[in-house]
């Protein structure tokens, strides 16, 4: 597994870990990000990766409760 791929599975581990915590769906986390349901899932299983605007600026307020 190249850098990338450790580092897209490291991500998606995490944030499928948190979201499972928060007690989300994929979809209630959707909705709350504005992140598509399918990318959601892609970069879950490491596919695909976010951008970091993506991480910052949606999922961070949304999975750690801080603004």
């Amino acid at each position: 597994m190249n850098e990338n791929n450790e580092m897209n599975h490291l991500i998606g581990t995490r944030l499928k870990k948190i979201r499972h915590m928060k007690d989300l769906s994929l979809e209630e986390l959707a909705t709350q990000t504005g992140v598509s349901k399918p990318m959601l899932g892609k970069i879950e299983r490491g596919i695909s990766n976010p951008t970091v605007s993506t991480l910052s600026n949606r999922t961070d307020d949304q999975l750690t409760g801080h603004p």
